[in-house]
């Protein structure tokens, strides 16, 4: 969890080739689970309610983990010697990035808004989940939630955009 020194070398906003490989996956993936899912109920209606939710529970993120996502280019380990983030985490965080169908890390650096851009709303929730669930155990922790996070986050990606513009990235 970093990013390259300078704004020359942030990745280049999602093509519009990713934009559909990332949104065709979801659509699909979600489709073909629910289908699945849908069937593993019926097929399973005469188990009793009590067991049948466990079962539903372990069937779904068995299926889950089946759906093999599309192919995904890690970013480059940064190390930021004053947030000492393991990169374990970061492995984590990009685990989750890939099985929500996404094929690397970057942003929709011109989108007025997280609220504006769904790629940016959906990564950058990936992300702070994780940044939160490390923060947590920090010392001197003032991440009390994850709103605050999304807010600064939010600015940073904006602000990040302004100065690859002005940049000419």
């Amino acid at each position: 969890m970093g990013m390259p020194s300078t704004v020359e070398t942030y990745p280049q906003a999602p093509t519009q080739e990713e934009w559909a490989t990332w949104h065709e996956w979801t659509d699909k993936r979600y489709a073909r689970i629910m289908k699945h899912m849908e069937e593993f109920s019926e097929k399973h209606k005469e188990v009793p309610k009590q067991n049948f939710k466990q079962l539903y529970s372990d069937e779904l993120a068995r299926i889950r983990k089946a759906s093999a996502p599309p192919a995904f280019f890690s970013a480059p380990d940064v190390v930021n010697s004053e947030l000492n983030i393991s990169l374990n985490v970061k492995k984590a965080c990009e685990q989750d990035i890939q099985f929500a169908g996404f094929g690397r890390i970057t942003f929709e650096w011109d989108a007025s808004s997280f609220s504006a851009s769904l790629w940016n709303s959906t990564l950058g929730t990936i992300i702070i989940k994780h940044y939160h669930s490390w923060a947590k155990g920090q010392p001197g922790n003032l991440w009390g939630e994850t709103g605050c996070m999304e807010k600064i986050f939010d600015r940073w990606v904006q602000g990040q955009g302004k100065e690859m513009k002005r940049g000419g990235g």
